[in-house]
């Protein structure tokens, strides 16, 4: 699949790299998490940006965009430009490497953090047209019980920000949706973006990534074609041994109706 390397002077805050660059900013990531959980975050020291987790070394392991705690809490923020209908099972999947992180060897599970996987996505996922779907654990047999767990997982609908009550809230969806800036903290995320752009060190890291990637795309090709050549070559091989196999088994037929001919001839 061909990849899209998007112009960096055409950069926006949903795009994974400059995500994770604002997202460093302890105030910026704190303002996101306050916006769309609805509780002020606890002090963040330093958020962690494409923090990887695998557990073993045969195991899958994950990526996240954004991975930060604060004294009670951890929290996992991802941004998707498109919709992915496996965001379900990432989420669970994301949930079990988080609290293998955060449970030390001989720890208590009372130690686990509280913890928050948050996917915050431009379109309904779920299309029931609400700004945030948020899932706890609850009893099957009684709503009203709850397993007590400490996780969550929310998924943003930036499309719903019309809809949205919390004015900053909606504002945030707006501006991830439509790239409007009409509050303080939208405002200071479109600077921050701005400025970003224009920072010379941003853009040869930015610039240096994509002739990477291009250098790992031009490598994976060039390794596809020639299992492609092999299959083709092998294929080939196969045809002709087919057509050979086919060939003896025309000649024997022809000599038994010769031989039947001669037979019938005598007869």
């Amino acid at each position: 699949m061909k990849r899209h390397f998007k112009p960096i002077e055409k950069l926006n805050f949903t795009d994974d790299y400059m995500f994770s660059v604002l997202m460093k900013d302890p105030k910026i990531c704190a303002g996101v998490i306050e916006r769309v959980i609805g509780i002020k975050a606890d002090k963040i020291k330093y958020p962690t940006i494409q923090k990887e987790l695998k557990p073993y070394y045969e195991t899958h392991g994950a990526r996240f965009d954004i991975y930060v705690k604060d004294s009670k809490k951890v929290y996992d923020i991802e941004i998707q430009a498109r919709l992915k209908n496996n965001l379900p099972k990432r989420a669970r999947y994301y949930q079990s490497l988080i609290d293998c992180n955060d449970l030390l060897r001989g720890k208590d599970y009372s130690k686990l953090r509280e913890s928050y996987i948050i996917f915050i996505c431009k379109n309904d996922m779920f299309g029931k047209g609400f700004s945030r779907y948020s899932f706890k654990e609850i009893c099957d047999e009684d709503r009203e019980t709850e397993l007590g767990d400490a996780t969550h997982k929310i998924f943003v609908n930036a499309a719903a920000f019309e809809s949205e009550k919390n004015l900053e809230f909606s504002a945030f969806l707006r501006y991830i949706k439509k790239r409007e800036a009409t509050t303080d903290f939208t405002k200071e995320l479109e600077s921050r973006v701005r400025r970003t752009i224009s920072d010379n060190l941003f853009r040869e890291m930015y610039l240096g990534m994509n002739l990477h990637d291009r250098d790992l795309i031009v490598e994976q090709k060039e390794k596809d074609q020639k299992i492609i050549r092999k299959l083709r070559k092998e294929l080939k091989q196969q045809v002709a041994d087919k057509d050979a196999e086919l060939a003896a088994r025309n000649e024997e037929i022809a000599k038994l109706k010769r031989k039947i001919a001669r037979l019938q001839k005598l007869a």
